[in-house]
């Protein structure tokens, strides 16, 4: 779902505000603490103000971020993390019975490069 969720992100993020870095790689390294880079089975967003969040706060966060209709998804920030935490572990947990399972990454073409960090 991680490929898919890029995927996404890359053509609904029309300002190209978003960047991407895997929780194993350099850029990673350096700009989370270690307490993250643990946790390689969730999604992490990290703001240019430096604040992070983490799962169901990450996807809320990033979509408001890219702004336009999307932004509508503000209204589930007045629930608990911890429910929303469910929901997210449960779509996690079937992603694959859901959206199958790649062999391996995409190879980022041209113009999404600069926004695919090491």
């Amino acid at each position: 779902m991680c490929n898919g969720l890029v995927d996404f992100l890359l053509k609904a993020d029309k300002k190209e505000m978003l960047k991407f870095a895997s929780l194993q790689g350099d850029t990673a390294k350096k700009l989370l603490s270690p307490d993250y880079l643990d946790k390689v089975d969730t999604i992490i967003f990290k703001t240019q103000k430096g604040e992070i969040s983490i799962k169901s706060r990450a996807i809320i966060q990033i979509l408001i971020t890219i702004g336009g209709i999307w932004k509508v998804f503000a209204v589930f920030s007045f629930l608990p993390s911890s429910f929303l935490n469910r929901i997210y572990d449960f779509v996690a947990q079937k992603r694959y019975k859901w959206f199958g399972k790649r062999d391996q990454c995409r190879i980022p073409n041209p113009n999404e490069r600069e926004r695919i960090l090491p």
